[in-house]
């Protein structure tokens, strides 16, 4: 879903629908398109890499390995909506 946002704003420029500035209590990511266009390419990548290291460690079955990568995608989420809920 980031990595989608981040192609709408900043591959396609297709901006005019975003509430850009501190309108509607937005975080603070939403001052211009290119923060908030770095912030989705960030957040897109390290959770495509988190992702991507959960279900290796799924295909190869261990247990204990899954647990941590499904603790570091909960706490990646986690930081997300935290930084989504900072003015």
């Amino acid at each position: 879903m980031s990595l989608s946002e981040w192609s709408t704003v900043k591959v396609k420029k297709q901006t005019d629908g975003y509430p850009w500035g501190p309108i509607n209590e937005n975080p603070w990511y939403y001052d211009n398109p290119e923060i908030y266009s770095t912030v989705m390419l960030t957040e897109g990548i390290i959770f495509t890499i988190a992702l991507t290291i959960l279900a290796i460690q799924i295909i190869k079955a261990k247990k204990k390995d899954i647990l941590y990568a499904l603790m570091v995608c909960f706490g990646l989420f986690i930081l997300m909506l935290v930084n989504g809920a900072i003015k």
